[in-house]
């Protein structure tokens, strides 16, 4: 089974060099490593001059964004599966691939946990929600990490690439549409798959994502949802309500009706 890396660099060459390094240590055998570089002015595009050798694909251009980035290097993978690990992140150690191709996966998205890395070095486990628990409600309030979620590349033949008109939360969207519309197949692996790099991630960025899942939750809910969601989120700092209503029948029943309804009514 061949496994495809894609990792996105602009203007990162320390952190390109660890997450290059993290790929290229990986003792399973059937890797196909591919990077992303946005016309980077730091020494970025010598550096892969430099390694070309050691990649399948490199390039080196200006692009719309990193969601453009990204749907450059699903163009040019050839892989079942797609890691996406940009610069700064890296592999937990050498044998996350092989541990993972060791588990005879077949699911659309496969997920494991992501190491998340502080400004001032301290590094928390991100462990990840139960697969039975990943549903079109928790991908409302929550979500999956891309550098530990292995995608099969068949899902961007079947639903598209990340939408580029959102500059943070493309992403968590294609989870929303493969896992919590279309109920594709997904898989929670309890291994430690990355470390991500939270340096850099401001108030501002917060600001922008909270943003723009507004703006994806209203255009894509039915209305009838997203009203419900409104009122959900006004609630959301009360945990002990909020988990009641999680558990609650009817609400879970009218989530799966909408769900339903949104599925086929949704077009990409």
């Amino acid at each position: 089974m061949k496994i495809s890396i894609i990792t996105i660099n602009y203007n990162d060459i320390e952190g390109l060099k660890k997450t290059f390094n993290s790929v290229l240590i990986q003792d399973y055998p059937n890797i196909e490593y591919i990077v992303i570089d946005g016309d980077s002015s730091d020494g970025g595009q010598e550096f892969l001059k430099q390694n070309s050798d050691k990649l399948d694909f490199w390039v080196s251009e200006k692009d719309e964004g990193i969601y453009d980035a990204m749907n450059k290097g699903i163009a040019k993978a050839s892989g079942e599966y797609v890691l996406f690990l940009n610069s700064g992140d890296w592999l937990v150690d050498n044998t996350v691939i092989s541990k993972f191709a060791n588990e005879k996966p077949y699911e659309s998205i496969v997920y494991g946990n992501i190491i998340k890395v502080a400004d001032d070095g301290k590094e928390s486990i991100g462990r990840s929600a139960q697969s039975s628990d990943v549903s079109l409600f928790h991908l409302m309030f929550g979500t999956l990490t891309h550098p530990s979620s292995f995608f099969r590349r068949e899902l961007f033949e079947k639903y598209g690439g990340f939408r580029t008109d959102y500059k943070i939360v493309s992403d968590w969207l294609f989870y929303l549409i493969t896992i919590g519309v279309h109920k594709e197949s997904v898989r929670y692996i309890d291994t430690n798959v990355s470390y991500f790099d939270m340096t850099g991630i401001s108030n501002s960025n917060i600001s922008v994502r909270n943003d723009e899942r507004e703006r994806a939750l209203k255009e894509f809910l039915p209305s009838k949802l997203y009203e419900e969601y409104q009122i959900l989120k006004q609630m959301k700092e009360d945990s002990e309500v909020l988990n009641r209503m999680k558990n609650d029948r009817r609400f879970n029943k009218l989530v799966n009706y909408y769900s339903k309804v949104f599925k086929s009514s949704f077009r990409m």
